[in-house]
């Protein structure tokens, strides 16, 4: 029993482009980011900038830069050396 190799020819792969840009914004804006770095440099929470903002967490780290070192405000007693 020979088997008969004919070829069918396969459906054609169309691919379809949206007629739409994504309604999704690409980030968050300027004006959000330094909304948000006023929030975290006025005491907020990253949970209470997320709510106030709308911006995710990722994104939030992402983008705003590190909190700075803080300073300290007394000095630092040392030990006597004379025991």
């Amino acid at each position: 029993m020979s088997r008969s190799t004919s070829t069918i020819p396969s459906p054609a792969r169309t691919w379809s482009k949206p007629t739409e840009p994504c309604a999704a914004e690409p980030g968050p804006t300027r004006a959000k980011l330094a909304y948000a770095a006023h929030l975290r440099d006025t005491g907020s929470t990253i949970a209470e900038i997320v709510t106030k903002t709308g911006i995710t967490r990722t994104s939030l780290c992402r983008h705003l830069p590190p909190r700075p070192e803080p300073q300290l405000t007394a000095a630092v007693a040392e030990p006597d050396a004379q025991q």
